[in-house]
């Protein structure tokens, strides 16, 4: 990576230090809970014949998220194109701060399949509404069985519930009145001095990727695949808390799924390090009994194998785009400052 990419790099981290400084607050925390010996001996002693099933089950999560996003994208790219953009953007996010994977992801695809960027980046707005709508039932189904009628999660939950409910709904209001959304866009663009930069056919690229909130069966599909790869991540799981609490419920592995899916939204370090492992240890030893320390072992062994994952088939990505993390980088936040109105540097926007 030049010089100017690795200032750059270094710049945004130095912008994002709260979720550094919130990263680092919780791995102190679950650190100086957990006895390290015990967490020596659970990790060296866990159950890792589960491990090839977990890997399975977990390649097989990402197929089916690949195939889910190719739908919202009406087949426009291919499934081997979505699989790899989509792990091109969480190698991003194990790297670069802001969770720009998301965005580093929707130029990879945009380019590699030939779409419009803002088509794709509204149909990756889509499946983050999907996710986090599916995050919550998965907290809301398994909160029954694990804590019972909470005086504050329950009301809490549902409340996040329905106002996913409405972001979707809203989304799909505009899909289907596109002309007087596109009124309402232009109106806004001209008391708004950053839209200004957002050409007409880029407006019309982005709602045309919310289309596919107005075609049932294509919905249908979306959501079923998104379900499905859900479905598996909470298998993967209980194979891997088996692996360290043999007598652990699978209810367990869905309510710390849905914990870890909503901590994640906090500002943390890149790849979300010491959120997770904070999430864990502060859910699973209150609420299961579980030794702080045999719960650090399974939140950095379950958060090891998705960091590796990703990063590995992404650099594979990469590779087979013929594109470096660099370039990726640069153009990121060359959109980013676009739309900002901020300068970028020399060499920044620009391929090596």
């Amino acid at each position: 990576m030049s010089r100017p990419y690795s200032s750059s790099i270094l710049r945004d981290l130095r912008r994002s230090w709260p979720g550094l400084l919130i990263s680092l607050v919780c791995l102190v925390a679950v650190f100086s809970i957990a006895d390290f010996g015990k967490l020596r001996n659970a990790l060296a002693f866990a159950d890792y014949g589960y491990l090839p099933l977990a890997l399975a089950v977990f390649l097989a999560a990402f197929v089916t998220r690949a195939f889910a996003w190719r739908t919202l994208l009406k087949e426009q790219a291919t499934p081997v194109q979505t699989f790899f953009a989509l792990n091109e953007g969480y190698l991003l996010n194990n790297l670069l701060p802001f969770r720009l994977g998301e965005i580093g992801r929707g130029f990879l695809l945009s380019r590699t399949a030939n779409i419009g960027f803002l088509q794709v980046m509204s149909s990756i707005l889509i499946e983050r509404v999907f996710d986090l709508s599916l995050v919550v039932g998965i907290l809301l189904m398994s909160m029954t069985f694990v804590v019972g009628a909470s005086d504050w999660a329950r009301p809490a939950a549902v409340s996040l519930a329905v106002v996913l409910a409405g972001a979707l709904v809203f989304l799909h209001l505009l899909a289907r009145n596109r002309k007087r959304s596109m009124d309402w866009f232009e109106w806004l663009r001209g008391r708004i001095p950053p839209l200004r930069r957002i050409g007409e056919d880029q407006v019309e690229a982005f709602f045309e990727g919310l289309s596919a909130l107005t075609d049932l069966r294509r919905f249908s599909v979306v959501v079923i695949l998104l379900a499905v790869t859900w479905a598996l991540v909470v298998w993967h799981y209980y194979l891997i808390l088996l692996a360290f609490v043999p007598e652990a419920g699978f209810s367990w592995a869905a309510f710390g799924l849905g914990v870890v899916g909503l901590g994640v939204a906090v500002p943390a370090a890149p790849g979300s390090v010491g959120v997770v492992q904070g999430v864990i240890v502060g859910v699973f030893p209150p609420l299961f009994g579980v030794d702080p320390a045999i719960a650090l072992a399974y939140s950095i062994t379950v958060h090891a194998i998705y960091l590796v994952i990703t990063s590995t088939i992404g650099l594979i990505g990469l590779v087979r785009d013929g594109r470096s993390l660099g370039a990726v980088y640069a153009d990121v936040r060359a959109w980013v400052g676009a739309v900002s109105g901020k300068e970028t540097t020399a060499g920044e926007g620009v391929d090596p």
